[in-house]
């Protein structure tokens, strides 16, 4: 629609001043709209068809089709939850909303592809020791099937790692715009709240759902509490207790969230000293293993076989 308008004002300079023309120009601008373009489609409609474009059931269908192994996995992880420990379906779960899924199928779905790997990966392994026995390649078969088993739990905590990297990144800058908002006269949480829109990210995520929990009812302690549980990061934990501490006895959060972000900054860069200086010592066993043994072909090699033809000859 406003396509149209855009076109319609344009065809008929249509400016919006006093005038019989511009009166004359928007009633025809009105009667314009009023007639269907058969270029534009209307509501419930599809417009003509363009290079590149994609019918409509093909699109459905392969919306249904890249759900099914989503709907496979839920069906599985339901039939298998019962039978399951009750710690180990909560420790899946924490993981799980640890990692940012929040999905109501996430934990069937979780499941499902858990005791699919751990199957598999049996398979593998007994397939292997059954034909190969203690060989080599028995070995070899069964460090396949313990990886196939583990790839599930793998892969989640590889996300975990990275939201919370994300989040351990973007908390300074959630700070300091948030001591910003607040001494500009702003509550705790419309700033927040400003915050939030402003720098999107996992952090903002947590803060969304915790102005969520307060908006609802929930004390404003026991929700920034379970924001420090489910981040699982130090510098957040770190946060809250301040802030929590600060809102009990009336400490001005203004210069406070300053002097945190300060100190998360600080975090940062000697956590960052550290990872620099544990690099070398990671980088000794590549070197011992792959790089020192060519270099010993590459230079010793010619030597090697000059003397071997000596001693020949």
């Amino acid at each position: 629609i406003a396509t149209q308008v855009t076109r319609i004002m344009g065809r008929h300079n249509v400016r919006g001043g006093p005038g019989d023309t511009d009166m004359a120009a928007a009633n025809t601008a009105v009667s314009d709209m009023a007639t269907p373009d058969p270029a534009v489609p209307g509501p419930g409609q599809s417009g003509p068809a363009l290079p590149g474009d994609t019918p409509a059931s093909a699109r459905g269908t392969v919306r249904r089709l890249g759900a099914l192994p989503g709907l496979w996995w839920g069906t599985l992880g339901g039939w298998a939850m019962p039978h399951l420990p009750v710690s180990w379906r909560r420790r899946v779960a924490a993981r799980l909303e640890a990692s940012g899924t929040l999905n109501r199928n996430a934990l069937p779905v979780a499941i499902g592809r858990s005791v699919v790997a751990v199957v598999v990966g049996g398979l593998i392994a007994t397939t292997a020791i059954w034909t190969a026995g203690r060989s080599v390649a028995g070995l070899v078969g069964v460090a396949i099937g313990a990886v196939v088993g583990a790839l599930p739990e793998v892969v989640l905590q590889r996300r975990i790692r990275a939201r919370r990297e994300a989040m351990t990144r973007d908390l300074p800058r959630h700070l300091d715009l948030l001591a910003i908002s607040v001494e500009a006269g702003l509550a705790f949480d419309a700033a927040l709240g400003r915050v939030v829109e402003a720098v999107p990210g996992a952090l903002a995520e947590e803060f969304t759902r915790m102005l969520g929990e307060v908006r609802a009812g929930r004390s404003r302690d026991e929700a920034m509490r379970d924001l420090a549980r489910r981040c699982g990061v130090p510098e957040v934990r770190s946060v809250v207790l301040a802030m929590v501490q600060a809102d009990r006895f009336g400490v001005s959060v203004g210069p406070l969230l300053r002097t945190l972000a300060g100190e998360v900054r600080t975090r940062r860069r000697l956590t960052a000293q550290a990872q620099a200086h544990k690099a070398p010592v990671k980088l000794l066993v590549p070197l011992v293993v792959c790089v020192f043994p060519a270099l010993l072909v590459v230079v010793a090699g010619p030597a090697l076989l000059a003397i071997r033809g000596l001693f020949a000859s």
